[in-house]
């Protein structure tokens, strides 16, 4: 069953799951992230944008590498696969674990 056949319920029910899981990857970032790079996250998130907030979470840890833990990165995998965000090399983070 796709999107379209989900009732508003079990859509948000799927948007609380994945803002939950958005929230838990900021946690696994707490002090990887600069604090205006995780506010800007903190914001998409908060506006339910939360691909764009996955977007930026990748794009801070690429362009500046630093390491992450083996949980940030099994929670953007989760997230991308979530959210069927394919437009990124996702398993580029799985290097900064051996930074």
């Amino acid at each position: 069953m796709g999107w379209d056949g989900l009732s508003i319920e079990q859509r948000h029910a799927h948007w609380r799951e994945t803002e939950r899981q958005m929230r838990t990857l900021m946690d696994a970032l707490e002090g990887v992230l600069t604090d205006s790079e995780a506010e800007l996250v903190r914001e998409f998130t908060d506006h339910n944008e939360y691909g764009l907030a996955l977007e930026a979470v990748y794009d801070d840890l690429v362009e500046e590498p630093r390491t992450i833990t083996d949980e940030a990165v099994q929670a953007v995998r989760q997230l991308a696969s979530r959210m069927n965000l394919q437009s990124r090399n996702w398993s580029e983070l799985e290097a900064l674990r051996d930074l």
